[in-house]
């Protein structure tokens, strides 16, 4: 019983000290020496985690002291428009559609202006990217979030010749912001 406690007690050390850490694979969105773990759970046996990086398009400037708060723009229900990556490999759309449902059901999420946001479980990362002017706020749920991640994972995948895809709002590349599904 004692080398499962010493196991458990090492993987809770391990997962403490990745608070804040580089993530093992950083997008090329990503500035240089930006990115970082924000949280680490096991998942049937594999690391999720989730980790943010500052967009190396955006030019992001700290307000002036006393202005005022930008308001968040609501993407909860807004269409999306997909393209797949062309190229071969792709993530698993099994640890996709995993991913999607570990999320499905907590409620929204927020990413702040001239950041990406993305989750990593198995061969799948998934994430959302924020060029817009001020915060984003997404909902998990499968009409939007999970099932962008999941519609992503299953059409633009390696065999069908591509290596994951995204899906820009209003139509937009890079404009606003967008989910982008690629291999972990």
């Amino acid at each position: 019983m004692k080398p499962t406690v010493t196991i458990t007690t090492s993987l809770s050390l391990l997962l403490a000290s990745a608070h804040g850490a580089a993530p093992s694979k950083i997008p090329s969105i990503c500035r240089p020496d930006t990115a970082a773990v924000q949280s680490v759970q096991i998942i049937d046996g594999r690391p999720l985690t989730y980790a943010t990086c500052a967009l190396q398009d955006t030019a992001v400037s700290p307000r002036a002291a006393g202005a005022l708060a930008a308001r968040s723009y609501d993407l909860c229900g807004a269409p999306c428009t997909s393209y797949c990556h062309a190229g071969g490999g792709g993530p698993d759309p099994n640890d996709c559609t995993s991913l999607a449902n570990e999320y499905a059901n907590n409620g929204e999420f927020t990413v702040a202006y001239g950041t990406y946001g993305w989750w990593t479980w198995g061969s799948c990362a998934a994430g959302l990217a924020n060029s817009y002017g001020s915060d984003l706020v997404y909902c998990y749920d499968w009409n939007n979030w999970a099932g962008v991640v999941n519609y992503l994972a299953w059409n633009c995948q390696g065999t069908t010749g591509d290596n994951g895809g995204q899906c820009d709002f209003n139509n937009n590349p890079n404009g606003l912001g967008y989910v982008i599904v690629e291999t972990a």
